[in-house]
């Protein structure tokens, strides 16, 4: 039986049960994760929770729709076993008149019409030698250019990390989204999940920071910002490199989060990275026009 349960209808110890131990686990479909960037977040629930299907539903001018979360790059279908075809055809045929949803990278078989979005990802399980044996001419450049300035990976508290990104992010984020990512972080750290890093020159001034989750077998890096100065020093390719060094060797994946964008799709993979794509689908698009989205 499909059930479509409200926010205050689902049994989150149930629902995060089904995220954590299913085949197709992301963080973003989690509870406290999606509590941060979609509050008021529905659900279609198969049986006692052996499957669920997230979705943001909105309601404006009498039409139901659903649009993708900022900073949650998919969701989907997640099942703790293989699902039979009818039934993965029955929640899909649930989706509302108008949507564009950005399903997980495990659903990519089950969708039939689809835009594949790429997301970079590299697995840390081999030796740095290894690993740094990967990385492009030019990434090699950077690391070695960036390890001639006089810097280093320090952590970094929440409120100096949003001081930083609200004064180097430019027109990249709006308050709006400040909101929504400080909301995020503080879910993340009562969930145990948070990694708050920087880099910081000799006199202790930031360079450049990102927000991380760390959860399952993934390091989710997320809002990546550096100064005018830490541009310069490459800190960010700096942190990178600390990051895949003390990883080296582990079970743990960098989630680098995309992007189409080709100047950042080719930074990632001048580290190494991968492409795990994933599947976007959208319906009736062309009436969001008519309402504003």
């Amino acid at each position: 039986m499909i059930r479509l349960l409200s926010h205050n209808e689902i049994d989150f110890v149930k629902y995060d049960s089904c995220i954590e131990n299913s085949m197709q686990g992301k963080v973003y479909a989690l509870s406290w994760y999606l509590d941060a960037v979609f509050p008021e977040w529905s659900a279609y629930v198969v049986d006692d929770y052996d499957v669920v299907m997230p979705i943001p539903l909105k309601r404006k001018f009498g039409v139901v729709y659903a649009l993708q979360p900022q900073f949650c790059q998919q969701l989907g279908i997640f099942s703790k076993l293989w699902v039979p075809r009818l039934q993965l055809n029955m929640l899909l045929s649930k989706l509302p008149f108008l949507y564009r949803l950005c399903f997980n990278s495990g659903n990519i078989d089950i969708c039939s019409t689809i835009t594949e979005r790429p997301n970079y990802i590299l697995e840390l399980d081999k030796d740095y030698e290894v690993i740094a044996s990967g990385y492009s001419i030019q990434c090699r450049r950077n690391v070695k250019k960036a390890k001639d300035y006089e810097q280093h990976v320090a952590n970094i508290s929440k409120g100096d990390y949003i001081t930083f990104l609200e004064n180097n992010v430019g027109q990249w984020m709006n308050n709006t989204q400040i909101q929504i990512l400080s909301r995020l972080i503080d879910n993340a750290i009562s969930a145990g999940c948070a990694e708050l890093l920087s880099v910081r020159s000799e006199d202790m001034t930031i360079l450049a920071a990102v927000f991380f989750i760390r959860w399952r077998d993934r390091l989710y890096y997320l809002s990546p910002v550096s100064s005018e100065r830490g541009r310069s020093c490459l800190s960010m390719s700096f942190l990178i490199n600390d990051i895949i060094e003390r990883n080296a060797g582990s079970s743990m994946i960098i989630d680098f989060e995309g992007s189409a964008i080709e100047s950042i799709r080719n930074y990632y993979i001048g580290f190494g990275a991968k492409n795990e794509p994933y599947p976007m689908l959208e319906r009736n698009m062309w009436v969001a026009k008519f309402m504003g989205r």
